[in-house]
């Protein structure tokens, strides 16, 4: 069968890369290769085939700064080159997918549509297995653990916890279902704000955010969930007093029972702050131009404080990345994945589509999942590439409508 080398091809290898083979399935098929991504890397591939022509040079400068800065920091610190493979498939190579002039990359609406419907109907599973799995003690997670996915064990609860425990899907832990939730109402929300025309119904694409955040106990993915609440929402006063109501009648249900019990007892960065502050107190870390600690980072930091504190801290992972690449490779790093994609929907006032991707890089940006979950940081890149091409399609429509 002859694959064909279109966008629409590529992305949809990229969402199925997170859906169908995602980290945990390749931890309990293939672990020697849990870090590599093949569907990714064949969508990633096709997308760069297509527009090779089109490569930004500057992007690709900031690509190769990021890629040298972590190979000298590794070099010099004496990490084995297999940890620096697994860094580099974990997030330096997904970032050549930024590398592209988004003025470039072209879908139609109609290929747009069944893109995020693709990416819907595997969040509507997740959300199916959740509410059986409410009424049945987690029985279908705690068959997919105890005889596949191993790795998920420990998060999935034993015996009924009908609101008293944390949702973790087949896809791996409870923060990184969250970051699949948010961009779900993402992709959902910003289609429909930028066409006039829904893919799901506002009642369920509601229903099904909100709830699906909630059931993972995220509070900051509540917090970024209630803020695209509100600038979606905002201008429309029925919507508001629903989602109001709603709110409620989730409350009196229980399904906040797991957020505020952890509220009532840790603080809201779940201790993070606390151990970056001890970092800083010690005064062991230091800021270098070109490299930094590389990616014996915890090892580094554990010789000074304690392994519960070295953890925490790395859950702070944009921090982190400051001090192992060096401040040069961390510009880079964050002009490829925020700065560059938000200034270009900035520029072309689409205000809707810079809060969106600024706040889903605050949500990854608050977890592990960058250093510890190559998906995470693949499906915030194709949400942004999604944002910017309905941005782009968006626009085009309505200047020849004008």
């Amino acid at each position: 069968m002859k694959i064909k080398i279109n966008t629409y091809t590529a992305i949809k290898l990229m969402i199925l890369s997170v859906f169908v083979f995602g980290y945990t399935i390749r931890v309990s098929t293939i672990p020697t290769f849990q870090y590599v991504s093949v569907l990714f890397l064949l969508g990633m591939c096709i997308l760069l085939k297509k527009y090779f022509r089109n490569i930004d040079v500057k992007k690709m400068f900031l690509w190769m700064s990021f890629l040298i800065a972590t190979f000298l920091s590794d070099m010099i610190n004496n990490v084995s080159m297999h940890q620096w493979g697994m860094y580099f498939f974990m997030n330096t190579m997904s970032l050549l997918v930024l590398i592209v002039d988004n003025n470039a990359l072209s879908l139609e609406k109609n290929e747009i549509k069944k893109l995020i419907q693709t990416y819907n109907k595997f969040v509507y599973l997740i959300f199916i297995i959740y509410l059986v799995d409410l009424l049945t003690g987690s029985l279908i997670m705690r068959t997919l653990a105890d005889n596949w996915l191993t790795c998920i064990a420990n998060w999935v609860p034993r015996g009924k916890s009908l609101f008293t425990s944390r949702y973790a899907s087949y896809l791996g832990h409870y923060l990184f279902t969250d970051v699949i939730y948010v961009g779900y109402y993402i992709l959902n929300a910003f289609y429909k704000h930028s066409f006039f025309d829904e893919i799901e119904t506002p009642i369920i694409m509601h229903i099904v955010a909100v709830i699906g955040v909630i059931s993972t106990g995220s509070k900051t993915g509540l917090l970024i969930l209630s803020v695209l609440l509100i600038v979606f929402n905002i201008k429309k006063i029925k919507n508001m007093i629903a989602l109001i109501a709603g709110a409620f009648a989730l409350y009196f249900a229980g399904f906040f029972n797991i957020l505020l019990g952890r509220l009532s007892t840790e603080e809201f960065s779940t201790g993070r702050f606390g151990a970056w502050q001890t970092l800083f107190d010690m005064k062991v870390l230091k800021l270098n131009l070109f490299y930094g600690i590389g990616d014996g980072f915890f090892e580094y930091i554990h010789r000074f404080v304690d392994f519960g504190t070295a953890g925490i801290a790395t859950e702070y992972p944009i921090l982190c990345l400051l001090f192992k690449v060096g401040v040069i490779g961390f510009i880079a790093y964050i002009a490829l994945m925020l700065l560059i994609p938000g200034y270009e929907l900035l520029k072309k006032k689409n205000l809707y589509g810079a809060v969106c991707i600024g706040a889903y890089f605050f949500l990854i940006a608050t977890y592990n999942g960058l250093t510890a979950y190559p998906d995470t940081q693949i499906v915030y890149i194709i949400v942004v590439i999604m944002i910017e091409l309905i941005s782009k399609v968006a626009k085009k429509k309505y200047t020849l409508n004008e």
